[in-house]
């Protein structure tokens, strides 16, 4: 009922386009995030990790901004990853994969896991599990 009621609201409030627009420019950034996580963990937390994670973050903040512009829910992202990266960069090597730290990849998959409920989709192979 629940992903109903919200399909109906995405529809009526023409945020749908939208929604599917950044989710689309969302995934196109998740390999390149699931790498460098990988990357991260495997080869020893190499500094270049972090210059990517700046260059990724940049791509990243217009899917945010235009999140923001389809439901407040959204605008709590923002400040989230800017912390995990501002940690990264003064030194907290726990800033990028930790779980449950406020990692920035604790964020990306909380963020994933938001546009996959508001859209009303399981996770699929296309998702990238």
């Amino acid at each position: 009922a629940l992903a109903e009621a919200m399909a109906a609201v995405r529809v009526a409030t023409g945020i749908d386009v939208e929604l599917e627009r950044s989710y689309g420019e969302f995934l196109a950034l998740n390999e390149p995030m699931k790498r460098l996580c990988t990357e991260w963990q495997l080869e020893g937390k190499p500094a270049r990790c972090v210059h990517e994670l700046t260059a990724l973050h940049l791509d990243l903040e217009p899917v945010l901004a235009a999140l923001g512009t389809t439901s407040p829910w959204f605008d709590r992202y923002p400040p989230r990853f800017r912390a995990a990266l501002d940690r990264l960069r003064a030194g907290d090597s726990d800033a990028l994969t930790k779980p449950l730290s406020g990692s920035y990849h604790d964020v990306w998959m909380e963020l994933h896991q938001d546009l996959l409920l508001t859209l009303g989709r399981t996770r699929t192979d296309a998702d990238g599990h």
